[in-house]
């Protein structure tokens, strides 16, 4: 059962306020740390009963925000206090298929109730094998892989949350690369057998 109880009793200013889910993660993480330094009050989303990690701890800005993203009412409650939401939960491939819906359906279920616009990290996987050197905002999306497809759908779901009045931001990104290892290709196939010095 996910947990019912309200992570923080403090309360934010809309306009100063972010909420970063999936704040332990490489992007989440990162991005968290970009606007405490920039003197923003971060709501920093881990799920329930995980630790937030030690680099965000140690800024009083940022604010442990453990909920569990099935918890609608929790969601929907934090949502509301931010100006901004950024969605940076992302699973390991090998569960996009149904972790995916998941997080999309939880993540949109909760910006109905905000008036935050949503930011979330996008990929290439949607323009498929055949992609043009240049990618532009009208290039069509033709996936040839089951990662594209995935992301693929994602999107759509996203678009259709825009045409309902929901404002989303889709940053349109390669691998997000970074000192800390962060589970992605790069790190996994490119550089996984280098020593760690």
């Amino acid at each position: 059962m996910p947990s019912t109880k309200m992570p923080s009793t403090k309360t934010f200013a809309p306009q100063q306020t972010v909420l970063i889910l999936g704040a332990n993660g490489s992007f989440g993480s990162h991005t968290a740390e970009a606007f405490a330094k920039a003197d923003w009050s971060v709501l920093a989303q881990t799920r329930a009963g995980k630790p937030l990690s030690p680099k965000l701890a140690k800024y009083p800005n940022i604010i442990h925000t453990p909920i569990d993203i099935e918890n609608d009412a929790a969601m929907a409650a934090t949502a509301k206090q931010a100006s901004i939401t950024v969605n940076g939960l992302n699973p390991p491939y090998g569960e996009w298929e149904k972790a995916l819906p998941k997080i999309t359906e939880a993540v949109l279920k909760a910006s109905k109730h905000s008036k935050a616009t949503l930011i979330l990290p996008g990929n290439i996987y949607n323009y498929g094998a055949n992609m043009p050197p240049l990618l532009k905002a009208n290039t069509p999306h033709l996936p040839t892989t089951g990662l594209g497809q995935y992301r693929e759908t994602l999107e759509k779901a996203y678009q259709s949350a825009s045409l309902e009045g929901t404002k989303i931001i889709i940053l349109r990104l390669g691998d997000f690369l970074s000192p800390e290892e962060g589970g992605n290709w790069f790190d996994s196939q490119m550089i996984g057998g280098l020593p760690k010095n």
